[in-house]
């Protein structure tokens, strides 16, 4: 397995591990955001996770625009999106699978 598959693998565990933990409460509860939002203030540890998430989400973002423009790497938007709706543990190999995509179409445009 080379880094390219080994990142799209990652982000594929980072989609469904994350969201298998989420589907008995939304199972049990719905889309139920009052409820959501009053369980992510409920402890401060749980805000602790939350912050940091949010932090991590913004710096994420810089980043993949930042490479993204740099490496002119298609669908960067839609993985910016994805860090605030399905998590940095799917946008972040996702992303690291699109640079190794730009970065190999690079180096066969030059051979």
């Amino acid at each position: 397995m080379n880094l390219k598959q080994l990142y799209l693998l990652c982000a594929g565990l980072g989609l469904l591990l994350p969201w298998l933990e989420f589907l008995p409460f939304l199972l049990e509860n719905g889309v139920d955001l009052g409820l959501f939002v009053n369980l992510l203030q409920s402890n401060p540890v749980i805000k602790m996770i939350w912050a940091d998430l949010l932090l991590t989400g913004l710096v994420l973002s810089l980043m993949i625009y930042g490479d993204g423009m740099r490496l002119k790497i298609k669908g960067k938007g839609w993985v910016i999106a994805a860090t605030f709706t399905l998590g940095p543990c799917f946008s972040l190999p996702l992303f690291l699978y699109l640079r190794e995509s730009a970065a190999e179409r690079q180096y066969l445009k030059k051979s």
